[in-house]
């Protein structure tokens, strides 16, 4: 479903959606934009392309999704136990996002989502994600492989939007679909598996 078509159930969804996250690409790019400028062509080329499909992907949206977190896993090989006994894990909270799907089985996606952190506190995070699907058409199910550039909002950090890219899986059963990321860090520090749960809403 396209964001600019008036004959959406949820145009002020979508509205406020991209109100919000086309001022954080405009943080986010500002804080890229001294990178990009000296940049080698190569580079450049590199981040044409990204700025492009996320360009795209605003502008000729195919689907809307649906985000729910449901676990943030501190790996315990790299935490103190005092510190993981106290730590929420269950995340409360929901997001949303628009994406589009190549001829390629690439998926492109811009998504927002808020939610309680591991100190109980209000985290945010907007961004881009992209993601190659392989589909098994018989059986309904489909995994993917990408990663994911965005921005993060945090309590402790003064809400200071700071940049990171993460690598992304997916597992998925028609529209229902389980994905994930995994912070690294150092010991006592991320180290987190984060897995929330999107419907793809298609028309």
């Amino acid at each position: 479903m396209n964001i600019k078509n008036k004959n959406s159930p949820l145009p002020h969804l979508n509205n406020v959606f991209l109100s919000l996250f086309s001022i954080k690409i405009y943080i986010f790019i500002f804080i890229f934009y001294p990178k990009i400028s000296t940049a080698s062509e190569v580079d450049k080329s590199i981040l044409e392309k990204f700025t492009n499909n996320i360009s795209e992907t605003f502008k000729h949206s195919s689907y809307n999704n649906f985000l729910f977190p449901l676990y943030m896993w501190h790996n315990r090989l790299l935490y103190d136990q005092h510190k993981t006994d106290r730590y929420n894990e269950i995340p409360l909270g929901a997001g949303f996002s628009i994406s589009r799907e190549t001829d390629k089985n690439v998926e492109h996606s811009l998504f927002t989502i808020a939610f309680t952190d591991s100190n109980h506190k209000i985290q945010l995070n907007t961004g881009y994600i992209w993601q190659k699907i392989w589909y098994n058409e018989t059986l309904n199910w489909h995994i993917s492989l990408g990663y994911t550039a965005h921005i993060i909002q945090r309590y402790e950090y003064l809400y200071i939007p700071i940049p990171i890219a993460l690598p992304l899986g997916g597992l998925g059963y028609k529209n229902i679909i389980l994905e994930s990321v995994y912070f690294p860090g150092p010991y006592n520090d991320g180290n987190v598996l984060f897995v929330w749960f999107r419907y793809k809403r298609r028309d």
